[in-house]
């Protein structure tokens, strides 16, 4: 009896030892563009393992356009994926992360026939076509003629149809979509960006616990270079 009283005394301690060694995590819920999105998908290979680094599992939630950072301001969302820096100014209640988590390369894409377009004066007297929701896109053509769509089927269609003359499109998902549609042969896409900007994630300010956290890991990761490496190993792998 002592014996069997002994064992289960040692079992118990054994077992208080390693459940005191486990590290439940949290999740924590970020909100992003519900369109397909390589840049997105190549943000969220980068986050997750980030955020398993200080104890959370990232959960992904799609919102329609401007949607998604609304939500994040307003705080039923914990966080925004990735968007510019400039959001800063219109929704307050989001901390900025300052590290880079990808960078918007934004090329212009005329059809076959026009010309390519590679500075972002060319376009200042063309009729563009532009993705809802997109901040950055909305800015550059503020005061254009422009014609805004859900959707990259319908934004590809306004082109072929003549309705605009050229169409913003981040580089990494063009590349994916013509190759994908096979049209190639269709478009003329420029061969350098028009624009090229920095891209971040945000936290809600009631979640600044985690934005400390998350800049305590990512600032090496940035200083030693580690961080623009996976970036670029995660957006070649859509290559």
């Amino acid at each position: 009896m002592k014996y069997i009283k002994s064992s289960l005394m040692s079992l118990s301690i054994i077992v208080l030892l390693l459940t005191s060694c486990v590290t439940w995590a949290k999740d924590i819920t970020i909100a992003t563009f519900s369109l397909e999105s390589l840049q997105v998908d190549s943000a969220i290979a980068i986050m997750t393992p980030i955020y398993k680094r200080i104890g959370y599992d990232m959960k992904i939630l799609r919102f329609p356009g401007k949607r998604s950072v609304v939500e994040a301001d307003k705080g039923t969302i914990q966080g925004e994926l990735l968007r510019v820096k400039a959001i800063e100014n219109d929704y307050p209640n989001l901390i900025r992360i300052p590290y880079a988590i990808g960078y918007l390369n934004v090329i212009a894409i005329t059809c076959h026939e026009q010309p390519e377009i590679t500075e972002l004066s060319s376009i200042v007297n063309q009729r563009v076509g532009i993705l809802r929701g997109v901040e950055v896109f909305d800015a550059l053509t503020k005061n254009l003629k422009r014609e805004v769509v859900n959707n990259i089927d319908s934004l590809f269609g306004i082109l072929f149809s003549g309705r605009v003359d050229v169409i913003l499109f981040p580089e990494l998902d063009a590349q994916q979509y013509i190759k994908s549609y096979g049209i190639a042969e269709k478009v003329n896409i420029g061969r350098k960006a028009i624009l090229k900007m920095p891209l971040y994630h945000f936290v809600h300010k009631d979640a600044s616990n985690v934005a400390d956290k998350l800049m305590q890991v990512m600032k090496p990761m940035q200083e030693s270079g580690e961080l623009d490496r996976l970036i670029e190993k995660t957006e070649s792998a859509y290559d």
